[in-house]
């Protein structure tokens, strides 16, 4: 992520960046939630320093049908959630509005029970767009 961030948000004057970011160094689990959130940290750091006007959102990492992997994105949310609060920036929980009974992802908005499908995006779209035009507004309105 850091490598694009000159051409995905620094180049382009972004006033609002919505970040999602983790599942892919959790899967296989190559990497632990912690040192996970340590590269997430780094990342929100480098968006202040070279955006500092950009408002932050950051989303939860979404759950899996797998309930090890589901266990280590909780996890990393809870990390997720406490960078955001040290920077100043907004949180907001998919986890939950992805998550049926038992935390997982159901199969039906999942073609492969890591990422989701048009249907689990449209709850997806649900959950992030009013904060993303609240976000903007705050940016409009000073």
């Amino acid at each position: 992520i850091l490598c694009r961030m000159e051409e995905s948000v620094y180049g382009v004057g972004a006033q609002v960046v919505v970040l999602l970011a983790g599942i892919n160094d959790l899967d296989g689990e190559r990497r632990t939630p912690a040192n996970t959130a340590e590269s997430y940290g780094r990342i929100v750091r480098e968006i202040r320093a070279h955006c500092p006007q950009a408002r932050l959102v950051l989303q939860s990492v979404y759950p899996t049908s797998d309930p090890a992997m589901t266990a280590r994105v909780r996890e990393l949310n809870g990390y997720i959630r406490s960078i955001a609060a040290e920077y100043g920036c907004t949180y907001i929980d998919v986890f939950s509005s992805l998550a049926a009974e038992g935390g997982l992802l159901p199969a039906a908005w999942s073609e492969d029970g890591l990422h989701p499908n048009g249907t689990g995006y449209a709850v997806v779209a649900k959950a992030v767009a009013p904060v993303i035009e609240r976000e903007l507004a705050e940016c409009r309105t000073g």
